[in-house]
């Protein structure tokens, strides 16, 4: 019987995925062509920048294949450079690939989207369409994949993984819900506090797997129903996730695809997002006392609640080495650009003048580097059990999945899909280069950011809108430096928006239903909702301050 119930889904979803394929391809293919950006004084520098842009890559003549260009790189009557003067986003040949690029990505992410547990399947064959299509060179794809992010997340989950092994995490978690005593309220503040600074340290999964652990733990004790404490912990986490570079996946994505640093998100990101938790604490305070949960850990504040923080712990070296590792590998993501002089300084003492024209590690590449120094660190102290860890403890398949959707989504930036893109949001915001057309633009980035993410995995979001944005940085749209933080707030505080809304939803969620409890769909997003609408007003507000800062 079951096999035929899951026949008859997996029946619907495929007659669902043709035809919103299909609907969606007629449409891009039938609107993109005929959406020209205007070649007046107002939109050329959008063009000035596409054209910038496939000129540097040295992908002009991949771009524009018309066979007048050709003949003329062929006679030798035109150079490279005389020829990027031909390119403009209505050139019939360039509107043709961003319609097979756009078409080709999208169906590519509703097949990842529609059959999530072969999503790595559709980005692949995504990946390849755009290849035998012409759309997408082999040497772009490669150099497109982001390997130095993939790298960074790598080390990262190794490292986090030792101090999972270790015994580090649960120990900390335990020591800072004791201070919580015997009060709800301070424990549910300590609770999304918790939530909050583990996510922003370690990452949304990691932490959210020992906060969910702890909530069923500390509802079995005191005979509770963990879920709407469990709910609460996940929205804190999300917050948590947008305050630091390392928080988030699409955190490390927006910071190397922009060049921040750790430094800029302290700056940007973690105020927003702490007052956003500030924020979020007596709606949740509020959730749960309308729901009982308030009253009903009062009345079993009788049993007392007993953690061993040292439970997980096997060996006190592993634990010392792990805290101290951690400790130094956040302080060396924090502190890359001076440790990127640092080298450099005695690079130049070495070799001499000529270091600054042998080798040159930038701030980037040392916030790559520290990682990896801290996981080659893990891996030679585990020894024999070093496989088992990184099989184990590296998502393997994200990453793959990661590599194979940012390749595609370079596509929509190579072939000027973004750039097209950023005309609309500048046309919908009124045009005009000033404060309020700034405003208007984050505004929008944030909104469309946020609602999208709750409902999709926000990965392919930001990594489609991050082109866009950037292309607005370019034309020095005023406020447009703070687009990039638009793109973190809405895609880290939308996951709070649904029960799918974020891979640390999905995780809790999953947690829990194996111990026997579920929630749905519509209880989420009731309180849901509510969080994500006062905590976008907390970030758009200081997206506005800031971009009102910069313009006076």
């Amino acid at each position: 019987m079951e096999s035929h119930v899951n026949e008859g889904v997996s029946r619907r979803k495929i007659v669902t995925f043709v035809l919103l394929a299909i609907i969606g391809s007629a449409i891009i293919a039938a609107l993109l062509p005929s959406l020209h950006v205007p070649e007046t004084e107002e939109f050329l520098i959008i063009h000035k920048v596409f054209s910038k842009k496939v000129c540097k890559e040295n992908i002009i003549e991949i771009v524009l294949e018309g066979k007048v260009l050709h003949e003329a790189l062929e006679k030798g009557s035109i150079d490279v450079s005389e020829l990027c003067k031909f390119v403009s986003l209505n050139d019939p040949v360039v509107k043709q690939k961003q319609t097979i690029a756009a078409v080709i990505f999208y169906v590519s992410i509703l097949a990842a989207i529609t059959f999530w547990e072969r999503r790595v399947a559709a980005v692949f064959l995504g990946f390849v369409a755009l290849i035998l299509t012409g759309v997408l060179p082999f040497r772009m794809a490669l150099e497109s994949m982001e390997l130095g992010l993939i790298l960074f997340l790598i080390s990262m989950m190794i490292v986090v993984g030792y101090l999972k092994e270790s015994g580090f995490l649960r120990f900390i978690t335990v020591k800072v819900v004791a201070l919580a005593g015997g009060s709800p309220t301070r424990f549910l503040f300590i609770l999304m506090l918790l939530s909050f600074v583990l996510a922003a340290l370690v990452d949304e999964v990691s932490s959210i797997v020992y906060v969910t652990l702890l909530v069923l733990e500390t509802a079995e004790l005191l005979g509770l129903n963990p879920i709407p404490w469990l709910i609460v912990a996940v929205f804190a986490t999300n917050l948590g996730s947008a305050a630091t570079m390392i928080g988030n996946p699409i955190g490390i994505y927006i910071g190397l695809f922009f060049e921040k640093g750790f430094t800029d998100f302290l700056r940007y990101a973690s105020p927003a997002a702490f007052t956003a938790l500030l924020v979020a604490y007596p709606i949740s305070l509020r959730y749960l006392e309308r729901r009982g949960e308030i009253g009903k850990m009062k009345r079993a504040l009788g049993k007392r609640i007993e953690l061993d923080p040292w439970a997980e712990v096997k060996n006190k070296t592993d634990f010392y080495l792990s805290a101290v590792l951690f400790v130094l590998t956040i302080l060396g993501i924090a502190l890359h650009t001076e440790l990127a002089v640092l080298v450099q300084i005695i690079l130049t003492a070495l070799y001499g003048e000529n270091a600054k024209h042998m080798m040159y590690v930038t701030p980037h590449d040392m916030l790559v580097i520290v990682p990896v120094i801290s996981a080659a660190i893990v891996i030679a102290r585990t020894g024999f059990s070093a496989r088992k860890l990184v099989e184990e403890r590296v998502e393997w398949w994200a990453l793959l999945f990661f590599m194979f959707l940012f390749a595609e989504a370079a596509t929509l930036s190579y072939t000027g899909v973004t750039d097209v893109l950023a005309y609309l949001i500048l046309a919908a915001v009124g045009g005009e280069m000033n404060v309020w057309t700034g405003l208007n633009a984050n505004l929008l980035v944030l909104v469309v950011t946020a609602v999208a993410s709750g409902f999709v995995d926000n990965m392919p979001i930001i990594v489609a809108l991050s082109p866009v944005a950037k292309t607005l940085m370019s034309i020095e749209l005023p406020g447009g430096e703070m687009l990039p933080w638009s793109l973190l707030f809405g895609g880290t505080m939308g996951g709070n928006l649904t029960i799918i809304g974020s891979t640390a939803n999905i995780v809790a969620i999953g947690i829990a239903e194996k111990r026997g409890f579920r929630i749905s769909f519509q209880e989420w997003i009731k309180i849901g909702a509510i969080v994500v609408a006062a905590t976008l007003v907390v970030a758009y507000i200081w997206l506005a301050l800031h971009v009102i800062e910069v313009i006076v």
